[in-house]
């Protein structure tokens, strides 16, 4: 569990290491600010961008063998972005199978996104320098 003012975690369920790994359990995200945690994180939203306020996710998820199941994930951002999935990913055939389900009403990405950053080569061994554009 991670409680703080940018962000709040917290895992719950069951892990066991096999051969073939068994789960089950939530995942739970709390951001009462998307603005104040980018800024916390060193990349604040461009000027002028209003915060688009809070973030909620949640997951719920569990292992059936060699069969992986998110029976649940939810993800609230206000009125900017909303969205509902499941899926599960099956090794028990010749050929993994992966099925995948999403219902969302507005996806406004970049109201949650910082700037895109791009790597420039400086020329020098090893060196790399990046920029917000």
């Amino acid at each position: 569990e991670l409680k703080s003012e940018a962000v709040n975690f917290n895992a719950d369920g069951a892990v066991t290491l096999t051969a073939l790994p068994k789960f089950a359990g939530n995942i739970d995200l709390s951001v009462p600010s998307v603005g104040a945690l980018a800024s916390w994180l060193g990349r604040p939203l461009p000027s002028g961008q209003s915060d688009p306020g809070k973030l909620v996710a949640r997951a719920r998820m569990k292992s059936e063998g060699p069969t992986y199941v998110i029976e649940e994930v939810v993800i609230d951002g206000g009125p900017s972005l909303a969205l509902t999935a499941n899926g599960r990913f099956d090794l028990a055939g010749p050929t993994p199978l992966i099925k995948f389900a999403a219902k969302g009403g507005v996806l406004d990405l970049d109201r949650f996104l910082p700037p895109p950053v791009f790597f420039l080569r400086t020329g020098l061994p090893g060196v790399v320098s990046s920029r917000a554009v």
